[in-house]
């Protein structure tokens, strides 16, 4: 459903209301709209470095709702790195972010990591416990520019997040539900504009999508006028269908 130049205005409008102070977990269609176009009108611009400034505005709406909704009581504190260990996957305009944030001593760590990573599936990085070339002393050294997956992955108990990394999926891990609701809702609006835009709406597996964000050539811009600079980099399968549906419904309303 296109919009005339008057509806694109207010829903820009209240687009950034929403980037200032959020969204609800289950927002109206309506702010979901809104909140889509204004990651949309940032992707338009054109500029080289859109995708990283939307994904900014998306990651700092994120986190908004998340000071929200995440309960006091999880167990999360700096030098806690057990998620950190995990397979992760982000979506380009986040992978470029983090491309931009990084430092030297990172990169060369996020350069060795993938020659061990990069050949491996989900199951085989799971099984090898290998940790994020990111971290520096036991802390994220990009924690402001980390993609939604480590944002919004709590849990209520550091022992059983040790214990799930250390002996796999036989111990349960007492996730905090409301985080990862608000990923789902802010990604999928993120993804919808993305759709919209005509750009691919994937997650790629993070550290072979950074090596390549640093190593290709203007990949940012090339990103965004349509070249596919991912090209052989893993895609997390379960991005292909993640609230598809409600991707593609919503990527109508301010297309």
């Amino acid at each position: 459903m296109a919009v005339n130049r008057a509806q694109r205005r207010l829903l820009e409008k209240r687009g950034r209301e929403l980037l200032t102070h959020g969204i609800d977990l289950r927002p109206h269609v309506d702010d979901a709209a809104a909140l889509g176009s204004a990651f949309f009108s940032i992707l338009a611009t054109g500029r080289a470095n859109a995708p990283s400034d939307a994904a900014r505005a998306m990651l700092q709406c994120l986190s908004k709702v998340h000071n929200a909704v995440t309960p006091k009581e999880i167990a999360c504190r700096g030098g806690c790195t057990h998620c950190c260990h995990l397979f992760v996957s982000a979506t380009a305009p986040e992978i470029f972010l983090l491309a931009r944030s990084i430092d030297e001593a990172a990169k060369q760590r996020l350069l060795a990591t993938n020659r061990q990573t990069h050949p491996m599936s989900i199951e085989e990085r799971l099984r090898a416990i290998v940790p994020c070339p990111i971290l520096d002393g036991g802390l994220c050294s990009a924690y402001a520019t980390r993609p939604t997956s480590c944002r919004s992955t709590t849990s209520f108990s550091a022992e059983a997040c040790e214990g799930a990394i250390r002996q796999g999926a036989t111990i349960e891990v007492p996730f905090a539900v409301p985080p990862q609701q608000a990923r789902s809702t802010v990604l999928t609006i993120f993804r919808a504009a993305l759709r919209a835009k005509g750009l691919p709406i994937v997650s790629y597996e993070l550290n072979a999508g950074v090596v390549r964000a640093l190593e290709a050539l203007d990949a940012e811009r090339r990103w965004l006028a349509g070249d596919d600079v991912f090209a052989g980099v893993q895609i997390d399968s379960a991005s292909l269908s993640m609230r598809a549906d409600d991707v593609a419904a919503l990527a109508q309303r301010f297309a």
